[in-house]
């Protein structure tokens, strides 16, 4: 059993969004990656077995959580939100991510490894539904996905043999990973569509008093990631490791 529990916050889930939207929000661009916006607690439960002398399995469960949030709102005045009336209905829903793994040895001076270890994530699914005095309604849900780990798999190999009377052990593994392409471009607008970019503050911009206003020169727009952004490429990693015995 392995079990990481913090003293602290027990969980904490930070949401964003990584394009345009974030401009409502923090007015920054965040990067997209494994294992972020959430502080949470990692329960582990594993065990393994050897079923032949050359051959050994074994197995790990992770915690994984799903949690639906609906908040059902009714607005009596528009004109005085201190009148809202807010309610919650709240459901946390437990799974467990397996992870298996396999350690056989084919000739007796070398071991092959591999593991498999299976998507994990903590999603949040909210639901509004907004409720007017005049009877009209409306509603959506918004998902958001933390702590996210894929489908990862890695291999490894070690070979024992001896020189000069002495036993070393050496070892390979190699793992890759694949960014997926992803491009974005951001269009610059006129102001007639509000869906566009725009200069927000012109090159000729000038004060009350007749100045220039600081740093007026170029774009200036609460767009974050503009004029736009990519990703792509591969990730690769590789180690090699030596061992010598001593000893009797």
């Amino acid at each position: 059993m392995f079990a990481m529990i913090p003293l602290g916050e027990f969980t904490t889930a930070k949401a964003f969004y990584n394009d345009e939207r974030e401009q409502f929000f923090s007015n920054s661009l965040h990067p997209e990656l494994y294992g972020d916006r959430l502080t949470a607690t990692s329960l582990a439960f594993g065990g393994g077995i050897r079923l032949r002398d050359d051959l050994s399995i074994g197995t790990t469960f992770t915690l994984s959580l799903a949690n639906d949030a609906a908040a059902p709102v009714y607005v009596s005045n528009l004109n005085d939100l201190q009148t809202v009336l807010l309610d919650s209905d709240i459901a946390v829903k437990a799974a467990v991510a397996p992870h298996l793994g396999v350690a056989w040895r084919p000739v007796k001076p070398a071991r092959v490894i591999a593991t498999v270890h299976t998507e994990q994530a903590f999603r949040i699914s909210t639901g509004f539904n907004y409720t007017l005095a005049s009877g009209s309604e409306q509603s959506t849900v918004l998902h958001f996905t933390h702590s996210y780990m894929p489908l990862t798999v890695a291999a490894g190999v070690e070979r024992d043999f001896t020189v000069w009377g002495s036993r070393f052990q050496a070892g390979l593994d190699v793992v890759g990973h694949r960014l997926v392409a992803r491009h974005v471009t951001k269009f610059i607008g006129d102001g007639s569509d509000p869906e566009l970019v725009i200069d927000e503050v012109p090159d000729d911009a000038i004060d009350v008093l007749g100045g220039a206003v600081p740093n007026r020169t170029g774009l200036q727009t609460n767009n974050p990631g503009f004029p736009g952004f990519e990703s792509s490429g591969w990730i690769f990693g590789a180690g090699v490791r030596l061992a010598v015995e001593f000893g009797p």
